[in-house]
């Protein structure tokens, strides 16, 4: 009797998800049939073409913290001003800079991961 708040709550969620699940299922069929148009515009201009298989275009996940770009130029920056430092401390000094805390695991990971890849880069090119 007192679990009737419970499932009350686990039904409404319930049902939340069936209308997340609803609604992306209309937004594929919206993507399907907007791929059958391309197709066919595709056919008018080259009837002869086949449509082109392949791997999907991916598009890399954006941190929010940085416009496309400005990371690797701010390290880039760094890495001038501070000849020697490691990428963590890099990507701390990077944290401090734009305000964000330095206590949020993840973003500090994200950070951490891009200036790490920017090193790695700087160095190979020095090198070779």
């Amino acid at each position: 009797m007192g679990d009737t708040y419970a499932i009350a709550g686990l039904e409404r969620k319930r049902a939340e998800i069936v209308r997340e699940i609803a609604g992306a299922e209309d937004r594929l069929a919206y993507l399907r049939t907007s791929l059958v148009h391309i197709d066919a515009t595709i056919a008018l201009f080259d009837p002869e073409r086949e449509p082109p298989g392949g791997d999907p275009i991916l598009k890399r996940a954006q941190s929010g913290y940085f416009a496309d770009g400005e990371l690797p130029r701010i390290d880039m920056e760094l890495m001038r001003d501070n000849q020697g430092r490691s990428a963590i401390e890099l990507t701390e000094i990077i944290m401090v800079q734009r305000g964000i805390p330095t206590t949020d695991r993840t973003a500090r990971y994200l950070i951490r991961k891009k200036v790490a890849g920017a090193v790695r880069k700087v160095r190979k090119r020095l090198a070779g």
